[in-house]
């Protein structure tokens, strides 16, 4: 009787080992998955350009693409640099121009983590953000020197639906 209750010990210690696994695959699965970003009809979507460092800008532009089936611009369309106040968005098919520079003889703006600027979008159909046609491209940088720089990697874009 012994042998078997040994042996019944290490069946119940392998199989509760056996589910302590399982259940860790599990949970990393489960946490991994991306999120949805689920947008309604008339939801209004914000946009947040981000840059990781920029040195010596004194303006920039950038393409907010977006399929118009999908998005209506809304505005809302402000800088979030101090220094680079005068923006500015121009309609185009399938995308929006979007600049800003600084006035007068100044020295460019330098920083790290850098929040460029917002605005805002109303979704036109329900769906998943992270599906539908919003992106960024074409980014440019002035610096104080006039010099153009294009295809300035490290810029990114943020959608988040509006509480």
């Amino acid at each position: 009787m012994g042998k078997y209750t040994k042996n019944k010990k290490m069946i119940i210690t392998a199989i509760l080992c056996v589910l302590v696994v399982l259940i860790v695959i599990l949970a990393v699965i489960f946490f991994r998955q991306p999120k949805q970003k689920l947008v309604t009809a008339g939801q209004n979507v914000i946009i947040t350009v981000t840059a990781s460092s920029v040195s010596d800008m004194y303006g920039y532009q950038f393409r907010i693409n977006f399929d118009p089936d999908e998005f209506e611009y809304a505005g809302g369309l402000h800088s979030k640099i101090q220094d680079i106040e005068t923006i500015f968005a121009n309609d185009f098919s399938g995308y929006k121009l979007v600049g800003a520079t600084m006035l007068g003889d100044s020295a460019g703006f330098t920083g790290t983590d850098v929040i460029v600027c917002e605005m805002s979008f109303i979704a036109l159909k329900d769906g998943d953000l992270s599906e539908m046609s919003l992106s960024m491209s074409n980014v440019g940088v002035v610096k104080s020197d006039l010099e153009y720089i294009t295809d300035v990697p490290d810029w990114s874009m943020n959608a988040t639906v509006a509480p």
